[in-house]
């Protein structure tokens, strides 16, 4: 069972105070870099360049016996579980990673029940529920530590986890932990040997990547695939100026449809599987895949012919391309439905979510929550404006479809669309 929640939490310490901690175990910071409190979302503190700092400098250098890694002895344990746990056995510990470590997670992982509502009706409150759930599933409830304490040390994990040191050399790296998010980042994690030919104790530094102003927070890009959605769920930090606002949705074939071997057969030969999620993205159009998966689900009718054997190699192409007025017609009609269902879960509208984010300036858990739920409502509004503007007869007429490419290849049809004959 899981061990009760504890009722004495240890504060985290401030700047000064870590800054001090970070001497006392040999972790180097360069003269023109401190540690500050932070003015993005995300971590409490961060690391501010107190004057200019050039290309190429080594900011921060933290030795690797100052890393908190999993224990060499954890069993069948993923190693972001063993450190985890590891972490939630020392959770009220002064003197241990809860000198560095602030009490409540920036990662929505870790918040209570009651901030979980923010996110309620997006599609990151449903991801983030499923996550929670496998995570208090992969680790054993017998290892005398609370729910609490596990989601708390999960989300503390997995919101300082940065490359190269992820998989099996997942580590904490306190200090250099401290780098904000932003897409135009300043600096790098880079893993350093010392000693002879390189044989030494290792260090992680934290590398300016171009000139860095006084001023300037140090920042990575926490993912440079991921969504600003996946990155506040995972670290609890948006970036609000230059970040990749959207949503990722999942489309599946159902597994009822009456050419569902032929469909599936067609999907894996082009390598998807029976379930693709694709990224809907505020102001551009759908992508060529994500509507050539549309076509091939709602294929039905007097289209069903482009899922014989013959066409197998060829019907990922012509599934590219609009297949015929009535195809396209479904997909959009589908879609629009889809849409409608997800911005009315949302329950609410850009304009409502850009006042919070202006009057909490992004920061804080309803601010973050905002800046989650306007990306998701510009990226599911703008698809449904374009599939609304697409199912038009205005546009459905104008639209090429494979009968009229295929009587062009064979020379029956011309460009402007006239019989040949």
């Amino acid at each position: 069972m899981w061990r009760a929640a504890r009722a004495d939490p240890v504060a985290a310490p401030s700047g000064a105070a870590l800054q001090q901690w970070a001497q006392n175990n040999s972790i180097e910071l360069d003269a023109a870099c401190s540690i500050d409190e932070a003015t993005v979302a995300g971590l409490p503190l961060c690391l501010r360049a107190s004057g200019a700092i050039k290309r190429g400098t080594v900011v921060v250098t933290v030795p690797e016996d100052a890393w908190l890694k999993a224990p060499a002895s954890s069993g069948d344990l993923p190693p972001w579980a063993a450190l985890a746990l590891e972490l939630a056995r020392g959770r009220g510990d002064p003197t241990g990673a809860a000198a560095f470590l602030p009490e409540t997670p920036a990662s929505p992982l870790g918040w209570p029940a009651e901030d979980l509502e923010l996110l309620q009706g997006s599609q990151a409150a449903s991801t983030l529920a499923n996550y929670r759930a496998a995570v208090l599933e992969r680790l054993p409830s017998d290892a005398g530590v609370s729910q609490e304490d596990c989601l708390w040390a999960v989300a503390t994990v997995r919101e300082r986890m940065h490359e190269p040191l992820i998989g099996s050399e997942l580590a904490v790296v306190p200090v250099a932990d401290l780098v904000a998010h932003s897409r135009r980042p300043n600096v790098k994690w880079e893993i350093r040997a010392t000693g002879l030919f390189g044989q030494g104790p290792r260090n992680l530094c934290v590398v300016a990547t171009r000139d860095v102003a006084p001023g300037e927070e140090l920042s990575l890009d926490y993912g440079p695939e991921k969504l600003e959605g996946q990155i506040a769920l995972d670290h609890g930090a948006y970036d609000a100026v230059a970040g990749r606002a959207g949503v990722s949705l999942t489309l599946e074939l159902p597994g009822d449809d009456k050419m569902f071997d032929d469909k599936i057969d067609t999907l894996e030969i082009n390598g998807f599987d029976q379930a693709v999620a694709f990224e809907l993205l505020p102001r551009q159009p759908p992508s060529e895949d994500m509507l050539a998966f549309l076509r091939l689900v709602s294929l039905s009718g007097p289209d069903a012919f482009l899922m014989e054997p013959i066409f197998r190699n060829e019907a990922w192409a012509h599934m590219s391309l609009p297949v015929s007025e009535e195809n396209e017609a479904a997909v959009c009609e589908a879609m629009g439905a889809a849409l409608d269902a997800a911005l009315e879960g949302i329950g609410s509208t850009p304009d409502e979510e850009s006042a919070i984010i202006r009057a909490t300036g992004g920061r804080g858990r309803a601010g973050l929550a905002a800046a989650i739920r306007l990306g998701e409502l510009e990226a599911l509004g703008s698809a449904r404006r374009w599939f609304a503007t697409r199912a038009t007869e205005e546009v459905l007429g104008q639209l090429e479809y494979y009968a009229e490419r295929r009587l062009k290849r064979l020379g029956l049809m011309d460009k402007e669309g006239n019989n040949t004959e």
